[in-house]
């Protein structure tokens, strides 16, 4: 709770990105917090919260496969994956509240924040409460006569896909009740909610299968899990936003959310497409085996994603309260982009440099073998596309999914297209190449679309960049010494910390600007003085 008590004496009010310590009172703490630090604290709450659920997961998910068994967890697997797919019933409106709530937020209408919310969740209920319906009548036709599942699983798994769609529902409402959370950026309740949620599930699972339960248990924890979190965000949202447990609905926001959600719906769509498309070319042109070394190394090079992604979590509703001063919003995002391409560099780095090693350790010899080039591949357009993050999200802010649409539909033939002559032609390197090219022409037109549709400069930007320049040619150095030079692993990881230090010296004395180090040195400060306070 000392977190969240801190969070709420935070002022609202945009400062230069600075933190305002008093120096005439060293004893206190001032929680007059900038934007960006408040984007940034709660970007690493995100991703902390992402770490541990995947811990969690590395943890048990070996107890699950062999208490549950292959067949029966390859079924967990594929109604998990079919509940996905589903995520489109929403209609968008986990996005759409959060923008629209942050608005109305940014205008200190709480009543209008809360008829967001409720129109958004009776947008959304109707579609999902359909599909969990269809679900529920079609579950045992689709197990037997579609999936063509074993027998002996019949009506397990029919119980499971039933109970998942139940599941389904509760994760739609929680999706719309978290919005006051999000659009005070209190990232912290948030990540704590669905981290503990996720974390609860998963380990309750071995614990169910070794009590004697099954597939239906372990979809049931999940389900009544999933309740519960809704409910648990809905009586959390209540204690930022009042009046959130009396429903108001205003038909007159129907239409402007309806619109939002399209466009996030349709580009969901497309996206599930781009990003799968390759994986199926290569099992065709190829080999299950070749689609297995690229799978791995896409998954390794999706990791440095996961900061990126977390950050356009909080920026989307940062951006929209800032909609009204110009001023701040344009040095939020130079400094959200300054910041992404600082962080992304050395995490490129420690994956390229790492990878052989770490592949052959992990998965083997084969895929030390076959997986690296691909992956290095992979992370040149995670690298550049890691950015273009900054923008999507202001694009969001802005309300323009119907261009984030078109501009994901218009790439989507031009892609298969070049994905298909790549891979034909140069296997799992060609399909990442592919890849890679896609992402990267994806970063361009969004950033275009920024500069079209405002006056934000990305000048500031360029500031010190031959520093910038120097730090990434001794990354560049680090990865070429690592891979042409055969070393003992430990004398690799001493490498990969030198040279990440080297990197922060140059940043630190070179790039940075005196108000950046300020800043980070102030919130070193703050915290360092709250653990001798609470101490």
């Amino acid at each position: 709770m000392n977190t969240l008590n801190a969070g709420n004496q935070m002022s609202d009010m945009i400062d230069a990105g600075e933190l305002k310590a008093s120096v005439h009172a060293p004893n206190e703490l001032n929680h007059n917090v900038g934007m960006t630090t408040r984007v940034v604290r709660a970007s690493f709450w995100i991703l902390g919260g992402q770490g541990m659920t995947m811990l969690a997961s590395l943890i048990a998910t070996p107890f699950v496969i062999r208490l549950l068994g292959t067949e029966a967890y390859g079924v967990l697997a594929l109604i998990n994956l079919l509940i996905g797919y589903l995520a489109f019933s929403d209609l968008g409106m986990g996005t759409a509240s959060t923008r629209f709530g942050a608005d109305a937020h940014a205008r200190g209408d709480d009543e209008g924040e809360n008829a967001v919310i409720w129109t958004s969740l009776l947008i959304s209920l109707g579609p999902a409460l359909l599909t969990a319906l269809v679900l529920t009548l079609i579950a045992r036709p689709l197990i037997v006569q579609v999936l063509h599942l074993p027998v002996d699983l019949h009506q397990e798994a029919v119980i499971a896909l039933r109970l998942a769609s139940i599941g389904f529902v509760a994760r739609v409402v929680a999706g719309v009740m978290n919005t006051p959370q999000l659009v005070r950026l209190k990232m912290d309740l948030y990540t704590a909610i669905n981290t503990g949620s996720n974390v609860v599930q998963i380990c309750l699972a071995p614990v169910a299968l070794m009590l004697g339960g099954g597939l239906v248990s372990i979809t049931l924890i999940v389900t009544l899990v999933s309740v519960i979190t809704a409910l648990i965000h809905a009586a959390a949202s209540k204690q930022l936003l009042s009046r959130l447990l009396r429903p108001q609905i205003n038909l007159a926001l129907v239409r402007p959310l309806a619109r939002f959600g399209a466009g996030v719906i349709i580009s969901y769509l497309v996206v599930m497409v781009l990003i799968n498309a390759e994986k199926i070319l290569i099992a065709r042109f190829f080999s299950v085996i070749t689609l297995a070394h690229y799978s791995v190394a896409y998954t390794l090079a999706s990791m440095l994603s996961a900061m990126p992604i977390a950050a356009g979590q909080s920026l989307i509703p940062a951006f929209t309260r800032l909609k009204s001063d110009a001023e701040s919003l344009h040095q939020l995002y130079i400094r959200a982009l300054r910041g992404m391409l600082l962080w992304i560099a050395p995490a490129a780095a420690v994956v390229c440099g790492g990878a052989e090693p770490f592949l052959t350790l992990w998965a083997g010899p084969e895929y030390g073998r076959e997986s690296t080039l691909p992956l290095y591949v992979l992370v040149v357009g995670t690298l550049i596309n890691a950015p273009s993050h900054v923008p999507y999200s202001l694009l969001m802010a802005w309300g323009k999914t119907g261009l984030i649409a078109r501009y994901h539909l218009a790439q989507l033939l031009p892609y298969l297209l070049c994905m298909a002559v790549l891979t034909y032609w140069f296997g799992a390197v060609g399909a990442a190449f592919a890849w890679s090219l896609r992402i990267i022409i994806d970063s361009l037109l969004l950033f275009r679309a920024v500069q079209r549709n405002s006056a934000i400069s990305i000048l500031p930007l360029l500031t010190n960049w031959p520093g910038y320049v120097v730090a990434l040619v001794s990354l560049i150095i680090m990865v070429l010494l690592i891979r042409s030079i055969a070393l003992w692993p430990a004398l690799q990881i001493a490498m990969i910390i030198i040279s990440l230090a080297g990197y922060a010296a140059i940043i630190w004395g070179w790039v940075l600007k005196s108000e950046e180090r300020a800043w980070m040195g102030g919130i070193v400060l703050l915290h360092w003085r709250a653990v001798l306070g609470r101490g």
